[in-house]
């Protein structure tokens, strides 16, 4: 009895087991396909989309397409999808638009999907077409009490003092919300004697901080005369020449401007009118020099002048000794025709002008960031440029790289440990991938730079 009760238990195992080999041999369902893309220049920026919240891959600004395209045709945004079950398309644009659809895409079947300005399930609130100006005061050039601001038949009062330039709407402050335009403005105090008059130019969505200063005839700092900025000892309107230009007509055709120290003639973009007017300013002047360090020119405004920063060089800028200044710098990598390729790299910039001499200011790409350049010697052109190809920070340049073996400057993307770069051979199926730490190594720091090279394949695929 017990010898029949050990095969009964060796007979229900081996059923056991063939139950777990027949459910084990049963096959994953093949996953679907879906391609997103655009017929027109929605004019919306860049396009996020993402399945079920799993970001995979980004729509560049002005790509489409005139006609509808094959299914999982290269000029689209391709990604695997779900196959007999329901997911969310989100597409999500830089203005603020979005895209939802509900989909679900037959087993290992295709769909397409076009983004239209119709189809929005979101549309982005009209942007403010007004903008701001903040009259303020510091210690050093406001009045002891209240001074009241008044411009296009509004008053606000200015009730404490600021210790840096303040943003718009800040607490003790004047500020006015109006159209663009040029406005005169007045101001008086109890405390000071006189009234101070001017005129500021309002642009659209920005704030225009302008400081009254009440210290009498020992006011150093710029005058608007006869539509430029010039530098004055006494009774002075604008304590800087951002401050000046933003209420005057700015910068002028021909005059001088102060390089190093120096008044050099030039016949556009002048800072001053005269020769002595430039020498004035350029002698009481301290000045900040920014350093490009990226691979890539630097579009840079600060203290109201732009100029760019080409790779490895410098830009320099002048202001009032002590005082702060503020602006932007921004580099992203480009095509030929100008469209931007990567993701565009946004500096914030607020920096003090010593009190003489000169400071330098590195602009440096943080080590989360790395950039890259390729050369291609392989027998085909290289198309469709994904970076970071699967993960969440994929991204999708629509590029071509001729097999020339000349080098290309491509863009900035994120770095992570497992980055990977992967393009198609032009007209084949197959396609080239570099990975991080085995084709190429991140050292993770500051500046780094990917050198992509393709002699035929670095390791090939093929679609299936």
């Amino acid at each position: 009895m017990k010898k029949i009760n050990n095969l009964l238990g060796i007979t229900a195992l081996l059923m056991i087991l063939g139950l777990s080999i027949i459910a084990s041999c049963k096959k994953e369902k093949p996953p679907g396909k879906i391609s997103v893309y655009t017929s027109s220049d929605l004019k919306v920026g860049s396009i996020n989309v993402s399945i079920d919240g799993s970001f995979k891959g980004v729509i560049a600004e002005g790509d489409y397409l005139l006609t509808t395209p094959q299914c999982n045709s290269s000029l689209c945004l391709n990604s695997e999808a779900p196959s007999e079950s329901s997911f969310l398309l989100k597409a999500v644009a830089n203005d603020g638009s979005e895209w939802t659809f509900n989909e679900q895409v037959p087993n290992g079947g295709c769909e397409i999907k076009e983004l239209n300005l119709a189809n929005r399930s979101k549309i982005p609130v009209p942007v403010n077409q007004k903008g701001e100006v903040i009259f303020w005061e510091s210690t050093v050039s406001g009045c002891s009490s209240d001074t009241y601001v008044t411009i296009n038949g509004q008053t606000n009062s200015i009730s404490s003092y600021s210790s840096s330039v303040p943003d718009c709407g800040a607490s003790g402050c004047a500020t006015f919300s109006l159209n663009p335009g040029t406005y005169t403005y007045s101001a008086s105090s109890s405390a000071c004697s006189g009234t101070k008059t001017g005129t500021i130019s309002i642009i659209a969505n920005q704030c225009t901080p302008v400081q009254l200063m009440w210290s009498g005839t020992t006011n150093s700092g710029y005058n608007c005369v006869n539509g430029n900025c010039v530098f004055t000892n006494s009774n002075a309107q604008y304590s800087t020449l951002s401050g000046c230009q933003s209420a005057c007509s700015g910068p002028i055709t021909s005059g001088y401007n102060c390089v190093s120290g120096n008044c050099i003639f030039t016949s556009n973009n002048a800072q001053y009118s005269t020769l002595p007017g430039c020498q004035t300013a350029c002698s009481s002047n301290s000045s900040i020099t920014f350093q490009n360090n990226s691979f890539t020119s630097i579009e840079i405004t600060f203290n109201g002048i732009t100029q760019t920063i080409p790779p490895g060089g410098t830009a320099v800028f002048y202001g009032t000794p002590g005082t702060l200044a503020t602006g932007t710098a921004e580099t992203s990598g480009n095509t030929s025709s100008g469209t931007q390729v990567g993701s565009k790299l946004i500096w914030n910039l607020s920096t003090q002008f010593p009190s003489s001499g000169n400071a330098t200011t590195n602009l440096n790409v943080g080590s989360d960031w790395f950039f890259i350049k390729i050369k291609n010697n392989g027998t085909k052109p290289l198309e469709n440029f994904y970076v970071n190809y699967g993960l969440q920070s994929q991204t999708l340049d629509n590029i071509t790289i001729p097999n020339n073996n000349q080098g290309y400057n491509i863009g900035y993307y994120k770095a992570w440990s497992n980055s990977n770069v992967r393009t198609d051979l032009q007209g084949t199926s197959q396609y080239v991938t570099w990975y991080q730490g085995t084709n190429f190594t991140l050292p993770f720091t500051i500046n780094q730079v990917a050198n992509l090279t393709n002699t035929y394949l670095m390791e090939i695929g093929t679609d299936k």
